[in-house]
């Protein structure tokens, strides 16, 4: 199954990333494994995906930086 993952959304003015849900992705904040939610941040933030499990496949763009 190809999945496309969600874009996080960041917002820079309150230092918060807020992870999406998805299924067949696990998504990743600065290296680490990070559930659905919203989380604080400052300095540069780089949220990477990676299939869930094996018969998922990730299409489209898996990785996202901002600086909050």
């Amino acid at each position: 199954n190809a999945v496309t993952p969600t874009k996080p959304s960041f917002s820079a003015g309150a230092n918060t990333v807020r992870i999406p849900s998805k299924a067949g992705v696990v998504y990743y904040v600065n290296g680490v494994k990070k559930a659905a939610g919203t989380y604080k941040y400052s300095g540069t933030v780089t949220v990477t995906t990676k299939a869930s499990s094996t018969g998922y496949r990730l299409a489209g763009t898996q990785k996202w930086s901002a600086r909050l």
